[in-house]
Formats: C-alpha cells, structure tokens, sequence
C-alpha cells in the first residue's frame, strides 16, 4: 500500500511507490474492438436527421447496448456506453409519448365553450 505524505502547505506528496499513469485502463485499450462491436448492434437500431446528417440516434436504451455487448464477449456498463455513443457522435433523443389519450366525451362542448368565451 503506498502512503502519502503532507508537505508544509498540506499538498499531498505521492509515494516512491505510485508511478504516473497508474490504475485501471481504460475499456477501450482493453478491448480495442470496443467501438466496432457497438456499431455492428447499434446497425439496425440507429435513426438520424435526414436534414442534418451527422445528427444520429439509436433507439436502444444504454442498458440493452451494454447487455448486447455483454452476451457478445465485451462486457461494458452502461458510462463506458454513454461515453462511445457520444464519441462516435450519437445524441440523446427524448422519448415520445407511447400510449394514446383516449376521446373525452365533452370534448367538442370544450372547444366549443373556448370560441363562446374568446
């Protein structure tokens, strides 16, 4: 275990021990096939802006992306996908509203009480 001392302005000194650059590597240095395996499952799932070209969006959740790459040998959680997605240039798209509102049955009297009263 390396222990740190403090200087007299209470800076933390690291330890002959610890050596620049230490601690876990990145997923993709890891696994450098990575950002090819998620581009192969996001292929079928990924939409855009037919205006604005780079604009791109997938309709997997981060969790399903992870999952998938988990059953195909890669395990990744769902940061290191959130941060491939933004690497490679997919945004956020809000969710739409799925369930339809059913007809009310006044609700011809309400427009019609809106024109009397505007």
């Amino acid at each position: 275990m390396a222990f740190r001392s403090w200087n007299q302005k209470n800076r933390l000194i690291p330890s002959a021990n610890e050596k620049k650059g230490g601690g876990r590597k990145p997923l993709t240095q890891i696994f450098p096939e990575l950002a090819d395996r998620l581009l192969v499952i996001l292929k079928d799932h990924t939409a855009g802006d037919p205006m604005r070209q780079e604009v791109k969006w997938t309709n997997l959740s981060r969790r399903q992306i992870a999952q998938r790459l988990k059953e195909s040998g890669t395990p990744a959680n769902k940061n290191v996908v959130s941060k491939l997605l933004h690497k490679l240039g997919f945004r956020r798209r809000k969710p739409q509203k799925k369930r339809t509102m059913k007809q009310h049955k006044d609700r011809n009297a309400q427009f019609e009480n809106i024109a009397r009263s505007g």
